[in-house]
């Protein structure tokens, strides 16, 4: 499979209600709207309880999920393993 920079989502293909909160992952990590990359799709799917599934496909990775905050956990968690960070981690000491 091919090496991956960057996960790439477009405005018209995405539900609205995912918008800013890939905005704001994509202020961590190399997820954008613009640019080249594996592209990231979105499909809602009808479940009981909070679901979340990925698939990858040549050129592309799918996220079905159930809930809003089920989807954001799965693309920062792929984001995390996948893509270099856009930023330096922050680490707080308490």
């Amino acid at each position: 499979m091919e090496q991956i920079s960057k996960l790439v989502w477009s405005e018209p293909d995405v539900p609205e209600e995912l918008h800013d909160p890939l905005r704001t992952i994509g202020t961590e990590y190399a997820v954008s709207d613009s640019g080249a990359g594996l592209k990231l799709n979105f499909r809602r799917v009808d479940a009981p309880e909070t679901t979340v599934r990925v698939s990858r496909s040549p050129g592309e990775v799918l996220v079905e999920y159930s809930t809003v905050s089920g989807r954001a956990f799965c693309v920062r968690t792929i984001a995390g393993y996948l893509l270099p960070r856009a930023r330096p981690l922050e680490v707080m000491y308490l």
